[in-house]
């Protein structure tokens, strides 16, 4: 193994390389792993090497496994690696995908909420959302999780716009199994399924919120349909807020319980959204560098 692909299977097998260690290995062209012991700073990764003698066979499958199903993987070294995940402190090292990357390239919302949607939510994602997706040929970013996640990936591949998942398992132990189905459809609208983790590593509890942090930072904005209190949409909001990044909600009572949570982001800095009109006015910077549809109709505003 090149030593760039070493450490990629060292961090896909163990999550402590830190970038300052790599960049130092990287560096001095320590091909040596006994000779990594004096820059390395991580105590864990220490550890592990001392345990694994033979570490650099055991890993070697990670990056065999890879290629075995052809799956694909970048380094944050690589050309292609995403430009808004270089500007977030402690990026991703590596992470593994199938499909096109490039399509993190074009214009991108991040599309998040619950996983239970009201009838309400779904009919503004079949009405506005997907006029905003057949119109302007944007990449959508989501979490591939049950209810909104999945309904506004379903759109976009349907308008033939690319979307990107992020998983929070590995991409042999697909989590949630219902994605599945979604994959073939997401490949071949030339978007890309993502993870940062071993191929056959399971879903973890803790592996959410590091996902989140990735949707957060990987759309130029987000949307959140509709988020009880304490849900893992508000994470992703709260990420997006200290990222910079423009926070986009529907306005709803606050008898709904299933909508506090949207309705808290109002108070805490989020847009409100209306319509196709409002989704269009907030990214109109960025969305007149996309290419628009054949059939471009004008944007819906609500009555």
């Amino acid at each position: 193994m090149d030593l760039l692909t070493m450490a990629s299977a060292l961090w896909l097998e163990t999550h402590t390389l830190k970038l300052s260690d790599l960049e130092l290995i990287v560096k001095h062209k320590i091909y040596n792993e006994k000779d990594w012991f004096g820059v390395l700073s991580n105590q864990a990764l220490k550890d592990y090497l001392r345990s694994h003698p033979h570490w650099q066979q055991e890993d070697k499958k990670q990056i065999d496994q890879l290629y075995k199903h052809k799956i694909s993987y970048v380094n944050y070294f690589s050309e292609d690696y995403p430009e808004s995940l270089l500007n977030i402190d402690s990026p991703p090292l590596f992470f593994t995908y199938i499909g096109s990357i490039q399509a993190l390239q074009n214009p991108s919302l991040t599309v998040v909420g619950t996983r239970d949607p009201s009838l309400d939510a779904c009919h503004w994602l079949e009405t506005y959302f997907y006029q905003l997706v057949k119109t302007y040929k944007i990449t959508v970013v989501s979490g591939a999780a049950i209810g909104i996640d999945q309904m506004a990936q379903s759109i976009a591949t349907y308008c033939k716009c690319p979307t990107v998942a992020i998983l929070p398992s590995g991409l042999g132990n697909v989590y949630p199994q219902c994605f599945e189905k979604q994959i073939e459809e997401i490949l071949s609208t030339r978007g890309a399924v993502v993870s940062e983790y071993p191929f056959l590593q399971a879903m973890r509890k803790h592996h959410f919120y590091q996902r989140n942090r990735l949707i957060a930072c990987l759309g130029m904005a987000l949307l959140v349909v509709e988020a009880k209190r304490k849900s893992g949409s508000l994470i992703t909001a709260k990420y997006a807020l200290e990222m910079g990044r423009d926070v986009m909600v529907i306005p709803s009572s606050p008898f709904e319980k299933n909508r506090l949570g949207t309705l808290d982001l109002l108070f805490d800095g989020a847009l409100p959204v209306r319509d196709t009109f409002d989704l269009v006015g907030y990214l109109e910077p960025n969305l007149t560098k996309s290419k628009k549809s054949d059939n471009h109709e004008q944007c819906i505003r609500n009555p």
